[in-house]
């Protein structure tokens, strides 16, 4: 399973009385669901802050590739980024729990355990790196089987 995370730089956005234009990223193009997901939320914001707030999304690695994005996010130069876990695993460690083999007995086990105490865990360990982790993405599981094919063999979901 592919599993993404969206990240946000921990600045004045919460506290902030006057209008913010919140920039930031993903890696794919205006249909794919995780852009769809970023502009629905986008929508809410706007919505929820009555219009003091807005979202404005740069696609299709226009910003550069997801390595690029996350060192801007470092810098301050973009709010927000949705990338991979893959990527963050050689800073926050914690990052590549998820993508061991075998850990989720299902779909629902893997969203139950990101959705909740586990995810919440992992997503801390980015705070000192001055990141909040706002949500996990899957891009849908991947099964394993044996040499006897999957008859009559129970499905192991894998990262």
């Amino acid at each position: 399973m592919s599993l993404g995370l969206v990240l946000a730089v921990a600045v004045g956005f919460a506290g902030s009385a006057a209008g913010k234009e919140l920039r930031g990223t993903d890696t794919h193009a205006l249909d794919y669901p995780t852009s769809q997901a970023l502009v629905y939320w986008g929508k809410l914001i706007q919505e929820r802050t009555q219009g003091r707030h807005s979202v404005k999304l740069y696609l299709l690695d226009e910003l550069g590739g997801e390595k690029e994005t996350i060192a801007q996010s470092q810098k301050g130069t973009l709010d927000f980024t949705r990338v991979d876990l893959a990527p963050l695993n050689n800073t926050v460690p914690e990052t590549a729990i998820p993508a061991l083999p075998y850990l989720f007995r299902s779909v629902a086990h893997m969203r139950k355990a990101l959705d909740g105490p586990v995810g919440d865990e992992i997503s801390k360990t980015m705070e000192p790196r001055g990141w909040i982790g706002l949500a996990y993405y899957d891009a849908g599981a991947r099964s394993f089987y044996n040499r006897n094919g999957r008859s009559g063999r129970r499905q192991i979901y894998a990262t």
